[in-house]
């Protein structure tokens, strides 16, 4: 759009194999025609995310913990080990199902963000040390105001590279869905990339390609480095799934590669309030 002045900047583009348009009612309809292309699911897939969701349960607001990853395990998504334990002998059962060392963190819809206030327990080795946990996880739960604490979600401990994976429902764009650097450090780094939702495979690997950080998913300390392809199918799943439901916003925080598998150790899932 900036006529003779952008003439020399178009033939880079051009050059570089670049796809470009110089007219803004031809992007638009170039946008629309690409939207119609994109790979989506089909109608008896719609069905089926629609169904578990009803299946599943009611999604009104923000689930817990606990519920989002059953939500989220229903839909075809990776989800660490775990179970909810709503007594202290039962937290010690799953812990010891499951195998030590484990995580002991509260349940509670309007506790997503668990850390800041002592309401997560990490590297717990034996039964004496989930007992402890327990009543302190629920403790600082409880004194959270007009938070209804649904019990501690007992789950494996794992550790690798870390992974954002979501997808909101925008009031401007529509579904977004976006992939970066999780854990502690997306909002360190604010490495990520968002695109319209649905993706496919292929529009989520490009979007992996536009990290800046993208050389953490070359390489892995223990075991091998991570599946690209596991986790672009993983990006395009959460696009879809929040396309065809009547979801407002998933968030997988941190999706972890522990050597082996992508699995996911927290998860949020809002529905329409």
């Amino acid at each position: 759009m900036a006529g003779d002045v952008g003439n020399e900047g178009l033939a880079v583009l051009r050059a570089a194999g670049a796809a470009l348009v110089e007219e803004p009612r031809a992007a638009m309809a170039a946008l629309a025609g690409l939207g119609r292309l994109a790979t989506t699911p089909g109608e008896a897939m719609v069905e089926d995310v629609k169904e578990t969701i009803v299946a599943g349960t009611s999604v009104s607001g923000i689930l817990g913990e606990h519920d989002s990853k059953m939500l989220l395990g229903r839909l075809g998504l990776p989800v660490v080990a775990g179970d909810l334990a709503t007594t202290e002998q039962a937290a010690v059962g799953i812990a010891r199902s499951i195998g030590y060392p484990v995580v002991v963190k509260v349940s509670s819809s309007q506790i997503p963000h668990k850390t800041e206030i002592g309401a997560i327990q990490i590297g717990l080795r034996d039964e004496v040390a989930v007992r402890w946990a327990y009543g302190d996880v629920i403790a600082a739960g409880e004194a959270v105001p007009g938070a209804v604490v649904d019990g501690v979600r007992v789950e494996r401990q794992v550790s690798g590279v870390e992974m954002i994976v979501g997808a909101v429902r925008d009031a401007t764009f529509g579904p977004v869905v976006l992939v970066g650097i999780g854990g502690v450090l997306t909002e360190a780094l604010g490495d990520v990339v968002a695109a319209p939702a649905p993706v496919g495979t292929r529009g989520a690997s490009r979007m992996l390609s536009r990290l800046r950080s993208r050389g953490v998913l070359s390489s892995s300390r223990s075991g091998a480095p991570p599946d690209i392809a596991a986790l672009s199918s993983i990006v395009a799943r959460v696009g879809e799934v929040l396309a065809n439901s009547d979801l407002e916003e998933i968030e997988i925080n941190p999706l972890v590669w522990d050597g082996a598998e992508w699995l996911a150790l927290d998860g949020l899932v809002r529905g329409r309030a």
